[in-house]
């Protein structure tokens, strides 16, 4: 359990290191108009991880179950 937490709490920092480049280098090159795509792409991927992530434990369950 605690290696798991681990690993996505590594993964999770990587994430916002990259996001925070991203965001940085469109400020240093003056495109601010293209920051919200980041956050939209940002926030489509948190949604996105947390569907699969139920889908995953919803099929672990119905396999536990048989």
């Amino acid at each position: 359990m605690i290696t798991s937490f681990m690993i996505t709490l590594r993964e999770g920092l990587e994430a916002f290191l990259v996001v925070g480049i991203i965001l940085a280098y469109l400020a240093r090159t003056h495109r601010k108009e293209l920051k919200k795509y980041v956050y939209y792409g940002t926030g489509l991927a948190i949604a996105a991880s947390v569907i699969a992530a139920g889908i995953f434990n919803l099929l672990q369950h119905d396999r536990m179950d048989a």
